[in-house]
């Protein structure tokens, strides 16, 4: 059974119920509204938790991204674009790692969402070009350093926070939830018969 159709039974359970207490024990009847209503905020609450990580999306930049790009020794402009975001480096040479070379300016742009984070693991502890391994709390759609040494990467990571209402979809259940108001909306299209 999907956690969908668990929900949705679980739901008609509790609204049938709720139907039987009435007839048979109408004095119920109130704590059982009230439990019903607690129980579906609580299932709100956790199907969120379980979601809270959706609403933001990672990309990754590897070596090969920038395989063949820039001029060893001098470099030149290399650049990748992935889901929307450019890593683009002015001094640069793409080979078994991203070389920026000193006095070269990195810089990272989304062309649809806000970075909130950027992630920079480094091939050792020697080229750092003076940047730290990671800048989290940010909130731009542009983001440039200028490299004090140079910098040698294996890896980069840019978060991003999705600027779309997030919905969550499934065959029975459709949630929206409203950022700007706070209103959660959700449409069960196929309910559970009793």
């Amino acid at each position: 059974m999907r956690i969908v159709d668990a929900v949705a039974l679980f739901s008609f359970i509790i609204d049938g119920g709720s139907f039987f207490f009435y007839i048979f024990a109408p004095e119920l009847y109130i704590i059982i509204i009230n439990m019903k209503n607690k129980i579906r905020l609580l299932m709100t609450l956790l199907l969120m938790a379980v979601m809270g990580n959706a609403w933001a999306k990672e990309v990754t930049f590897s070596p090969s991204d920038f395989s063949g790009q820039g001029t060893s020794g001098t470099g030149s402009t290399i650049s990748a674009t992935a889901d929307g975001v450019t890593f683009s480096c002015d001094k640069g040479y793409g080979t078994t790692q991203i070389r920026c070379y000193k006095d070269g300016e990195i810089t990272i742009s989304s062309s649809s969402s806000t970075i909130t984070k950027i992630e920079f693991t480094f091939s050792g502890s020697t080229y750092t070009g003076g940047l730290s391994t990671s800048y989290t709390d940010l909130s731009t759609t542009s983001w440039s350093k200028s490299l004090s040494s140079q910098a040698r990467f294996t890896k980069i990571v840019v978060t991003l926070e999705e600027s779309s209402t997030p919905s969550i979809s499934a065959d029975d259940v459709a949630l929206a939830y409203d950022a700007t108001s706070g209103e959660i909306n959700y449409i069960i299209t196929n309910p559970v018969d009793g």
